[in-house]
């Protein structure tokens, strides 16, 4: 099926991905209804209800892409999924919202500075920065939230930098090297 697939990428690698295929499917439903709503229907909306549980489903494995640790992983799964579960609650509380993703996205990042990645720390920070200033000041008014997803698109490239560098993700980069050294 896949003849230059050398190794399977390493575990954190993986789980990146997944985070990376899944709520996008998400992200998308919700960001195509919403154009259509009207502002005060957005927030209670099942599609943006859908949308941020799975931001949370893609911190939880954030969280293992950036320490390749099974208990870490599953102390964000908890978080993550009491998180995902009020989002469906019949009170909305956009604030307490905001604040879970802000502490949801310092449970995934902090690990990178622990590491002492400390370059590819301030290139998460300048980006959550960047995004977070455009999300809740609308400096370009109507256009900001599309600047907002501009900016996180280089989310998934920070991520996959974190897991690669992670200790348990080398022996399987070395695997792939070198089969495919052989393979030349």
């Amino acid at each position: 099926l896949f003849p230059h697939l050398t190794a399977v990428p390493p575990p954190a690698v993986m789980v990146v991905a997944l985070a990376g295929m899944v709520h996008p499917i998400f992200s998308i439903v919700y960001h195509s209804y919403c154009m259509k709503l009207e502002p005060s229907k957005r927030i209670p909306h099942w599609s943006r209800r859908l949308d941020h549980a799975f931001i949370h489903f893609a911190s939880a494995c954030a969280s293992y892409g950036t320490t390749g640790r099974i208990d870490y992983f599953i102390l964000n799964v908890f978080f993550n999924i009491d998180c995902a579960i009020k989002q469906f609650e019949t009170k909305i509380c956009p604030k307490r919202n905001v604040t879970r993703v802000g502490i949801s996205i310092l449970m995934y990042t902090l690990p990178v500075l622990l590491h002492r990645h400390y370059v590819l720390y301030c290139k998460f920070l300048l980006m959550f920065i960047l995004a977070g200033y455009s999300f809740s000041k609308y400096p370009i008014g109507g256009w900001s939230h599309t600047l907002f997803h501009v900016f996180l698109s280089f989310l998934p490239y920070l991520m996959f930098s974190a897991a690669v560098l992670l200790d348990s993700s080398q022996p399987q980069i070395n695997l792939a090297a070198h089969c495919a050294s052989r393979m030349a």
